[in-house]
């Protein structure tokens, strides 16, 4: 057996190799998703002449992440959240507030584009008390990534922005959000920012085509979804697994 194989290629880029399994993304045992629609496996139905949307949680990207691991993915996600929502009541309506070793946050589709409010700066953002944050997206966002890193100091964020589509305009507006997210994520430690978009998954013409049902995905989608965030995340694990090695102790007295 080569060690070498568990570790990235020269040149390797994330969602370069697709592994069914997601590789090192096993090691997280515990993990919380908080999300719009598509973190819920949210369908469009027509049968009545009007559009209907339904949270199917068992067909979402993290269900099967969680079935392909076995981890436990708790999915904090309803369609319409936003990042100011889930942080002024929807996480604490449902006790949500889970201390979790990883959680991967996919916001901003709704609060960008559907209940339109300014990016905001990164450089603005206060880490030691996040509610002097600004109303706009990422001052929330940081908001609920200080909270959760207060419930949980250890854990891992992996944070995804709005989607890319090919939408005039969108480009523009989806670039800056994810230079924002970039610079937030680089305040905190254990963020990475999942840069879907810059390495290939976007809803183009072939994406419309075969895996979109009305605007979102259809089946197939949420499984592409998932093999795109879960190998994402394992490429950064074989990117600097010493950065990963304590996952376990996360949550317990432990350290190395």
């Amino acid at each position: 057996m080569k060690i070498k194989q568990f570790l990235l290629r020269p040149g390797e880029k994330p969602l370069d190799e697709l592994k069914p399994d997601c590789g090192f993304l096993s090691i997280f045992k515990k993990v919380g998703v908080i999300g719009g629609s598509v973190s819920s496996g949210e369908f469009e139905s027509r049968e009545t002449g009007k559009t209907g949307y339904h949270d199917f949680h068992d067909y979402s990207w993290a269900h099967y992440l969680a079935t392909v691991t076995g981890s436990d993915y708790r999915i904090y996600s309803r369609g319409g959240m936003t990042a100011e929502e889930y942080y002024k009541t929807w996480a604490d309506q449902f006790g949500y507030w889970e201390p979790r070793q990883a959680y991967i946050l996919m916001l901003g589709g709704n609060d960008i584009f559907t209940y339109p409010r300014p990016i905001g700066k990164a450089a603005d953002v206060d880490l030691e008390h996040p509610e002097n944050n600004d109303e706009s997206y990422i001052g929330y966002m940081a908001r609920v990534m200080s909270k959760l890193k207060t419930i949980q100091p250890d854990c891992f964020l992996f944070v995804i922005g709005p989607l890319m589509k090919l939408e005039p305009g969108r480009k523009e507006i989806c670039d800056e959000a994810y230079a924002q997210l970039s610079e937030l994520c680089a305040r905190y430690s254990r963020a990475y920012h999942l840069e879907l978009a810059k390495y290939g998954f976007y809803y183009d013409d072939d994406w419309n085509a075969n895996f979109k049902m009305g605007g979102h995905p259809n089946p197939m989608g949420y499984v592409i979804m998932a093999q795109a965030i879960g190998n994402y995340i394992d490429y950064l694990i074989r990117k600097d697994p010493d950065a990963f090695k304590e996952v376990a102790f996360i949550g317990t007295p432990y350290k190395f």
